[in-house]
């Protein structure tokens, strides 16, 4: 069949391991190479917790199951690899209180998977307890006395375990509606058969190990979602819970409850609310509002802090020490219990689209609208353009040092001074990455690809692949004038200005490709990632070889860029975890 009504022109692109020595010859060391994470830091975090057992631990967690560990008080964090990672959300991690090792972690799972999973060396490596699967945990607990005790609220009712989180059974009735979903749990400090629930609809209490529940919310306004339960190690008939109605207190082991009103800010959503383990009668809750704290056991309160406050977690050994999960300030610490400072570096969870390079500067966008630009290589970025519309593309064209920014409804151009010039859209399309030689561009949108002969003034459409199922991701062109195509059946190739591709052979020509990049500087060099696979070509496309690298392990690689100035640093933009580099020498 000629190669024009097929659309492809198959050919036998080998994907070779070549003996690797030497990048400025045009081949790569075969020494694993390392990535580094640049950031930019900070973003959403859901959940901070402290090693009861080890000093300067930490772990942290984003809304998305992105997992992080601190081993210096959170100096610095690093990113741990955890299977539900962007494909669940987060709710809990429960730390052994002797074992630093072992972690439990709850989610509320995509795709049927598991609630929980369960790690024995710290974070490093993860096993799925498949009695949740299908199922969200919610909330962990240990029970002070005997840490093999656990308890766990789930989408479909309350769990115990008394293996540390081996082995679980069911302590609340099946076909008890009132019990589903659990969304906090508590266990009285030396009665390990007194359990406490919180649930969307009100608290509940067993005094038998789970034989009968009943419920507990006389003085608590109806329907209140019971985020947190917390119980006083000192006094433990005392007791608080966090509601979307506010803060309350019971002195009645959860018989009775009164709304605390010593404040405004503590009648607005409560997310947590903790006891001190330090100081007597202080009590600290995170709201919608700010981070709230009483030192009078409740009575009245004050805000200490304006960020909405997920999660804080308590420095067992230094008095004033606590950590907050925050949404709009990531992680946050303070040694006085008054001022908190941020502790971001290395923790990242930011929504970024799009990285390119051009005028010697890095481009990220596709976050709350507008680009951040960074002149230093990564280590600082300042916003470079503000504009209501969302940037969810960036192209640049190493040859002119243009930068394309497009989203739906515009295209724009920029060069110098940070001044941007409007270009035209092909009709009823959105293009998502545009490649250049001189004035005529090569642009492609999620179904189509077009081209301009006249720098983006008017578009033409080309022609169309014979599978019409292959959605297009992102497009560089060589010095030489070979077009590479990043796209969901593989990379594609044309040396024709895009009129007829060719698909590459072995792993890149099976499966979705996510970026491809020609190098700027040198001619026939190019690299193409396969979400945390990178590859590496030295003859324009035609042969590739897996980049040997670590650092990128379950990482979702959306965008690849080398800056002008440094030809042997290679730049990749991480789903939700910024800006990574390595140095190809």
């Amino acid at each position: 069949m000629p190669a024009g009504l097929l659309g492809f022109r198959y050919s036998f692109v080998a994907l070779t391991l070549w003996p690797l020595a030497g990048w400025s010859s045009g081949v790569l060391s075969a020494k694993a190479l390392v990535w580094k994470q640049l950031g930019p830091f900070g973003g959403p975090a859901e959940y901070v917790v402290t090693s009861p057992s080890t000093p300067n631990l930490l772990l942290a967690g984003s809304p998305n199951a992105m997992l992080y560990r601190s081993v210096d008080g959170g100096g610095f964090w690093t990113h741990l690899p955890f299977p539900a990672e962007l494909a669940s959300t987060l709710h809990v991690i429960l730390p052994h209180p002797a074992d630093p090792g072992r972690l439990l972690a709850g989610v509320s799972p995509d795709s049927g998977g598991t609630g929980l999973f369960v790690s024995a060396d710290g974070g490093q490596a993860w096993q799925g307890v498949e009695a949740f699967r299908g199922k969200a945990v919610w909330a962990l607990a240990h029970f002070q006395a005997d840490a093999r005790i656990v308890v766990a609220g789930v989408s479909d009712g309350m769990y115990q375990s008394e293996n540390a989180g081996d082995t679980w059974r069911r302590i609340s009735a099946p076909r008890d509606r009132d019990l589903q979903p659990v969304v906090s749990v508590a266990i009285h400090p030396a009665r390990r058969e007194i359990i406490f629930a919180g649930t969307p609809h009100l608290p509940w209490k067993t005094s038998n190990g789970g034989v009968a529940w009943q419920s507990i919310h006389a003085g608590m306004l109806d329907d209140s979602d019971v985020f947190s339960i917390d119980i006083d190690p000192r006094q433990p008939s005392r007791m608080f819970a966090s509601a979307c109605s506010g803060i309350y207190r019971s002195a009645t082991s959860g018989a009775t409850w009164i709304k605390m009103r010593g404040s405004a800010d503590a009648s607005f959503r409560t997310y947590i609310i903790a006891h001190d383990p330090h100081k007597a009668g202080r009590v600290w809750a995170g709201t919608t509002h700010g981070l709230m704290r009483s030192d009078d056991a409740g009575l009245g309160w004050r805000t200490v802090s304006p960020h909405s406050v997920k999660s804080i977690a308590f420095d067992a050994r230094q008095p004033g020490t606590l950590f907050l999960a925050t949404r709009d300030a990531g992680l946050l610490k303070s040694t006085d219990a008054e001022t908190f400072v941020p502790i971001n570096q290395g923790f990242a969870n930011r929504s970024f689209f799009a990285l390119a390079a051009a005028g010697g500067s890095l481009w990220l966008s596709g976050e709350s609208g507008g680009m951040l630009k960074s002149a230093d290589g990564g280590r600082q970025w300042q916003p470079a353009a503000t504009t209501k519309d969302r940037v969810l593309m960036m192209s640049a064209c190493g040859d002119s040092g243009a930068l394309f920014a497009g989203g739906t409804g515009f295209l724009r151009q920029w060069k110098s001074a940070d001044q941007w010039t409007p270009l035209n859209e092909p009709v009823r399309d959105v293009l998502r990455s545009i490649a250049c030689r001189g004035a005529d561009l090569l642009a492609v949108s999620s179904r189509a690809p077009y081209s301009s002969p006249d720098a983006g003034r008017t578009w033409q459409p080309l022609p169309s692949l014979a599978d019409r199922s292959v959605e297009w991701n992102q497009l560089a062109m060589s010095a030489g004038g070979t077009a590479m195509a990043a796209t969901s059946h593989g990379l594609l190739r044309s040396g024709d200005a895009g009129r007829v591709w060719e698909r590459a052979a072995g792993d890149l020509g099976a499966t979705t490709v996510t970026s491809v990049l020609a190098h700027p500087e040198r001619a026939g060099h190019a690299f193409a990632a396969q979400y945390d696979r990178i590859f590496f070509s030295s003859d324009d496309g035609r042969a590739w070889t897996p980049l040997a690298s670590q650092g990128l392990e379950r990482a979702a690689v959306r965008a690849l860029a080398i800056a002008k100035g440094q030809p042997d640093r290679l730049y990749a933009l991480v789903a939700g975890r910024g800006v990574y580099y390595i140095d190809l020498e």
